[in-house]
C-alpha cells in the first residue's frame, strides 16, 4: 500500500520523508496535535490489496511514532546522507521542512 493511503485520525496530515516502497518515514501531525512528530510504517505488498502493511489497527493502516528525542537525529541523518542508494527514496523538500520545524522547536 502507498504510505499516503495510511491516514488515521491520530496522524492524518503528513509529508513522506522517505519511501522505498516497503518502508516509509513521515513527518506530520494529527487533528488534535500541537506539535509535529516523526512516524514510520512498513507498507506491505502493493500486489496484495488485503495487505495493509504494519502497523494496522484492525484492518486500517496506521503509523507508529518515533521517539521525540530521537527524531532530530534521524531527520538530520536523512538530510546529510551521501549514500546514493538511499537518496533516491528521499523527499528533500519535506526533509528541509522537517529540519526547519525542528530548529524552531529546539
Amino acid at each position: 500500500m502507498k504510505p499516503d493511503d495510511a491516514r488515521p485520525a491520530k496522524f492524518n496530515s503528513f509529508k513522506v520523508l522517505y519511501n522505498d516502497g516497503g518502508f516509509s518515514i513521515a513527518w506530520g501531525k494529527g487533528d488534535d496535535d500541537e506539535d509535529v512528530r516523526l512516524a514510520m510504517r512498513w507498507n506491505g505488498d502493493d500486489a496484495d490489496p488485503g495487505d495493509h502493511g504494519y502497523p494496522v489497527r484492525g484492518r486500517y493502516p496506521v503509523w507508529f511514532d518515533f521517539p521525540d528525542r530521537l527524531a532530530p537525529l534521524l531527520v538530520q541523518a536523512l538530510s546529510s546522507t551521501k549514500e546514493e542508494s538511499l537518496r533516491k527514496y528521499l523527499s528533500t523538500e519535506a526533509i528541509k521542512e522537517a529540519l526547519a520545524q525542528l530548529q524552531v522547536a529546539q
